[in-house]
């Protein structure tokens, strides 16, 4: 397996600079030129991308206090509830990610209606 030789921004000014073409430097390199003009760019290229955190405004505490208040609704109920208090559409899966990130688990997914079992 061949090795990725990683360089500077820097680097790549010079060897462009002595005439190195970004392709040639790809080869080089063992990358796509694509990976060289990206190198190029960015200030700390080899850092890992991360997702950027998303900003709920004011939903968790909208959730903790419906929570306080009912500790037996729904997820779906509460994405209802959010969606009317703030005018954007809230879904029970956002509502789940949320509840998960401030490690509040319990809330049930939907209303369980135990019927006939079969076989259990």
């Amino acid at each position: 397996m061949t090795k990725k030789t990683k360089i500077t921004p820097q680097q790549i000014k010079e060897f462009k600079k002595a005439g190195v073409t970004q392709k040639k430097l790809a080869r080089i390199c063992r990358v796509t030129p694509q990976t060289i003009v990206r190198w190029k760019k960015d200030e700390f290229p080899f850092r890992k991308r991360k997702r950027k955190p998303k900003d709920y405004g004011i939903i968790p505490e909208l959730l903790k206090s419906y929570i306080a208040k009912n500790n037996t609704i729904t997820q779906n109920e509460l994405a209802d509830l959010v969606s009317k208090e703030t005018g954007q559409p809230t879904t029970q899966q956002k509502i789940f990610r949320l509840l998960r990130k401030n490690n509040i688990t319990y809330l049930p997914l939907c209303p369980v209606k135990w019927g006939k079992s079969k076989g259990i």
